[in-house]
């Protein structure tokens, strides 16, 4: 990845973000899934990211980039910049209106989509610098909203002790902040 790859904005974060740094070098080994220990820079996805690609075979083509703080269950918990953290709102947006376009597509009643998206998918919203997720429909709770507020360094741990995250190999397409018109 070249200077010219990144959004004009971000030509200065490797000064101010290891992780930007790390994505520029050439030599992006550092990155495997085997090698993220606590305090390292990885990619980063969701369980249920993986799709066939046009051979058949497994992958994940989606993967954000943090810093692995803790690990759940077996899964990793990690931290990120807020333009990570809109990449992976918007994500889980677009993951919504895909299921939202299937259900469409299988005839489901307009009276019964938003709640059968819901029910299967969380919501994830920025209300000013707190990430909500509302996850109501999911576990029928009219109680279960969660608010992710930012770190003092202003980074965001999502979903995190929550959904199940795994460091993941390099290729994924990473998601970056311009991607998604974030600033």
């Amino acid at each position: 990845m070249s200077h010219d790859d990144l959004h004009p904005d971000q030509h200065n974060l490797q000064q101010r973000n290891p992780e930007q740094h790390d994505l520029e070098r050439r030599d992006l080994d550092h990155l495997h899934p085997d090698r993220i220990r606590i305090g390292s820079v990885g990619v980063f996805a969701g369980d249920w990211a993986w799709i066939p690609d046009a051979d058949g075979a497994m992958r994940i083509p989606v993967g954000f980039v943090g810093t692995l703080i803790d690990t759940w269950n077996g899964w990793a918990v990690f931290t990120c910049t807020r333009q990570v953290a809109e990449a992976i709102v918007a994500d889980q947006q677009q993951q919504r209106d895909l299921y939202r376009q299937d259900l469409t597509d299988q005839g489901v009643p307009n009276g019964e989509l938003q709640t059968r998206v819901n029910q299967s998918m969380s919501m994830l919203t920025f209300d000013g610098d707190t990430i909500v997720a509302d996850q109501r429909g999911l576990y029928d709770d009219p109680e279960a909203i969660e608010r992710i507020e930012p770190d003092p360094q202003g980074r965001y741990v999502v979903m995190g002790w929550n959904w199940c995250w795994l460091p993941v190999d390099k290729e994924a397409e990473l998601r970056l902040p311009h991607q998604y018109g974030a600033s």
